[in-house]
């Protein structure tokens, strides 16, 4: 039998999805960028340890998760964008409504 990866936690997944859009009316931001702020949070480990606890080696993809750029990236298209229903029909950000902003 292959070696798989547990099911991701969809109450996680839901919890994430659910700061986003708060974020995204709060700070008039597209989604990416409300993505980006919620990883900021001091509560992000916290959240990231409840969607990887059925994980076998849940502390490298921890690690990566919160310093690597391309991970938190990877983990915004593959579980926060793929299946779009419901609430997550509100992540997707509009292309009328991107706009640049230096940083």
């Amino acid at each position: 039998m292959p070696n798989r990866r547990p099911k991701a936690d969809s109450f996680v997944i839901r919890i994430i999805q659910t700061k986003i859009v708060q974020y995204k009316k709060r700070y008039n931001e597209t989604s990416l960028n409300a993505w980006k702020r919620l990883t900021k949070n001091r509560n992000f480990k916290e959240l990231m340890e409840m969607f990887y606890k059925g994980y076998t080696n849940k502390e490298s993809y921890l690690n990566k998760i919160m310093e690597d750029n391309t991970a938190k990236n990877d983990f915004y298209k593959r579980h926060l964008i793929n299946n779009r229903e419901g609430i997550m029909g509100l992540i997707k950000t509009p292309p009328s409504k991107y706009r640049y902003r230096k940083k």
